[in-house]
């Protein structure tokens, strides 16, 4: 058992999506100097997680800076989606529900629905199904344009443009057999919300097909989808349709833009495309959308504006989540959406994965319940794709169609399932100790936007315990959680002052941890933003005469160095360094410049991170030592005066000639940076004569450059 400050208790952190591992030293007593300059000199498989984790997080960050930023907002207006769809102004001709029980639909209304129809699945079927019985019924989920089908259906069976439509009261016709239609050659219209189900038969069927049919009326009914019971009626394959699908929305705007607006229609298609129409139309398949797309689109043009803007300001992610989460209710759908936020960009099988563990979690899910994620991708998560690449071979990954959707996904379900946060918490945990770092580094930072929603709640609840476990892949996605919550303006000061607070003088084991939490946020791509409260940070932690946190340092220094911040890095450790004796700021500050000494870069170059130089395989102390060889030339001298950090700056110093032998270009560097720490005094000058000249007759692998560089040293001035 894990005890607390307080003296209780715990037990042990875990993770229930496989096991989480836990750092070597976890007893709390903190690590010697020794074992800290051993492991970091050992350090390999880290510094690729710990480089794959900060491209996660720039990729993130450079999002929301971008054009179309990701804003992390809860979207707490409602959305108020139709049973159908109002075309134009046609919502001014819906009838208020009255006693009568004939109701007649107004021409401009049915003209409205129908002028610029698009023809869905199944429509033809419907269409034969009532020519021959004269009623028909339409059992499909709600949104897809029942009542227009239902309306286009009767104007094309009545054979007029302008006929005679009523609506009908359910409960007065439904299971009447008796029934007939009040007027002759007219059409009928039962609506979805008053038709009952439990009221349909073959007889009632039988009774009124030969009524309508002695009058030349048609009858359509509207009902949700059939109950397991009626399914399995032999007689409705006479009488209903049920594989009725919504017209594609891009037909509809199309459409409605040709016929109603001055535009032609092969060039409207191509300007909708251009224009970044069709992700948004896909994304929101519902014939309600498309119409009101298009109506928007004819606002915009015909007030001399451009359709890019119309786009633009359709496109509003926190209706579409609204909308979806508000008809979509089992545990699979919920548990694969959620999954598809936190790990989006993932592989479709680490992220199914992820999913089904979820799935198991939730309250009240059925054991028998399918979870047939990949199945139900183009029926019910449009605006979910699999993005498969060009190249042989290339993995699956899952994204949502609109790059806005990842954090209002996130907040949702955060704030509306209450009841589930408990369980979400738990897996996000599980997720954050993940062995893979592409699951943990995505997940650290979806924890992230959701504790930017309420950071106090956030902090007390699971950002300060999981800064604090001993897990270490735990704590590496807090940092990045910490990082995503201050990108954002709003929590920029109060997270410097809590990074401030975590790394000042930790007095015990949970504290240590929180400080190398803390550290590990300063040297990520976020604390590129402020680079000097970063090196501050770190700066506290070097202070401190504990070397737990070595490691946190050394790869912070050289994230801040690859990521442009070269000349305040120098100047930082310059200062750190001054003093030259056995403390534990200067040891650190010259092991931090020796690391990043002999450390390549290894990450692709950001686009947006503007950098000195930067070239694969060369450290970026020796791409940049030209631009300041005093101020690195006076943190060798320093290091190699230091009997602690000497044989690790030796054999930084010794690689930057092994690159000089293997690449030409290199030499002119390394041979300036040497003379130029040759030049500081005479006791740095012997120390590089006697190793040079070992390195230079070493047997079986001599430096040339050692040789040159050591020959124009010994030429008396």
């Amino acid at each position: 058992m894990e005890t607390t400050e307080g003296g209780e208790n715990r037990p042990p952190d875990t993770g229930g999506y496989g096991e989480v591992p836990e750092e070597e030293n976890n007893s709390g007593t903190p690590r010697t100097k020794e074992d800290a300059l051993r492991a970091l000199k050992d350090e390999g498989a880290g510094w690729e997680d710990s480089d794959r984790s900060q491209a996660i997080i720039s990729e993130w960050i450079e999002r929301t800076r971008g054009p179309g930023a990701t804003m992390i907002n809860y979207f707490a207006a409602e959305v108020h989606a139709g049973r159908d769809f109002t075309i134009g102004g046609g919502g001014e001709h819906r009838k208020r529900r009255s006693s009568a029980t004939l109701v007649a639909i107004d021409a401009a209304e049915i003209a409205e629905y129908t002028a610029a129809f698009v023809e869905p699945a199944g429509f033809s079927r419907a269409i034969r199904v009532l020519s021959r019985k004269h009623v028909v019924t339409l059992a499909t989920a709600e949104g897809l344009g029942q009542r227009t089908t239902a309306l286009e259906l009767l104007r094309r069976a009545l054979g007029v443009d302008e006929p005679a439509l009523y609506k009908l009261d359910a409960l007065e016709v439904l299971g009447d057999r008796t029934w007939e239609p009040p007027h002759d050659a007219a059409g009928y219209l039962v609506p979805r919300e008053d038709a009952s189900l439990g009221l349909l038969s073959e007889t009632w069927f039988d009774a009124v097909s030969r009524a309508l049919a002695d009058a030349g009326a048609y009858l359509v009914v509207l009902t949700e989808p059939l109950s397991e019971e009626l399914a399995q009626a032999t007689w409705r394959t006479d009488y209903v349709v049920e594989n009725l699908a919504a017209p594609y929305a891009f037909d509809v705007v199309t459409e409605r833009l040709s016929r109603t607006g001055p535009f032609d229609r092969e060039a409207i298609k191509r300007q909708l495309t251009e224009a970044g129409a069709r992700p948004l139309l896909e994304a929101r398949p519902r014939p309600q959308f498309a119409v009101e797309f298009a109506a928007e689109v004819l606002r915009v043009v015909s007030d001399g504006g451009d359709l890019r803007d119309a786009v633009a300001r359709l496109d509003r992610p926190g209706e579409l989540v609204r909308e979806w989460f508000s008809e979509h209710k089992r545990h699979d759908h919920l548990a694969f959406v959620f999954a598809v936020a936190v790990l989006e960009g993932s592989s479709y099988l680490t992220l199914s994965d992820a999913a089904a563990q979820l799935f198991t979690r939730l309250p009240d899910a059925p054991g028998e319940e399918p979870m047939h994620f990949r199945g139900t991708l183009r029926k019910d998560h449009p605006w979910i794709e699999l993005d498969v690449g060009d190249e042989p071979g290339a993995v699956e990954l899952v994204r949502f169609r609109n790059q806005r959707l990842q954090p209002v996904v996130l907040t949702h379900i955060w704030y509306e399932y209450d009841m589930y946060r408990p369980v979400l918490l738990a897996w996000l945990k599980s997720l954050c100790g993940h062995p893979d770092i592409e699951v943990r580094a995505r997940a650290g930072t979806a924890v992230g936007i959701i504790a930017s929603g309420d950071l106090q709640h956030a902090m007390h609840r699971y950002l300060r315990p999981w800064a604090r476990s001993k897990t270490v892949q735990l704590r590496q996605s807090i940092a990045l959680a910490l990082s995503v919550v201050g990108a954002l303006s709003e929590h920029t000061d109060s997270v410097w002052t809590l990074l401030r607070d975590w790394a000042a003088a930790p007095e015990n084991v949970y504290e240590r941890r929180m400080a190398a939490t803390a550290g590990l946020v300063a040297g990520s791509p976020w604390g590129l933003e402020d680079p000097s409260r970063a090196l501050g940070v770190l700066r506290c932690l070097a202070e401190d005469d504990d070397w737990d946190s070595l490691e946190v340092i050394a790869v912070g220094i050289l994230h801040l160095l690859d990521g442009g911040s070269f000349t305040e890095v120098l100047r930082a450790l310059l200062a750190w360094t001054a003093r030259q004796d056995g403390s534990a700021l200067v040891e650190k500050g010259l092991v931090a410049f020796t690391f990043a000494a002999r450390t390549p870069v290894s990450r692709a170059e950001s686009e947006t991170t503007v950098v000195p130089v930067r070239r694969p395989g060369l450290p970026t102390l020796l791409s940049n030592a030209v631009n300041a060889p005093r101020e690195l030339a006076e943190l060798w001298a320093r290091a190699l005066a230091n009997a602690q950090v000497r044989p690790m700056a030796l054999d930084a110093l010794h690689e930057w000639l092994r690159m000089a032998d293997r690449d030409p270009s290199v030499f002119q560097a390394v041979r300036t940076q040497i003379l130029t720490v040759a030049g500081l005094s005479d006791l740095d000058c012997e120390r590089l004569e006697y190793h040079l000249e070992l390195w230079a007759d070493s047997e079986g692998n001599p430096s040339a450059s050692a040789f040159e560089i050591l020959r124009e040293l010994s030429v008396p001035a």
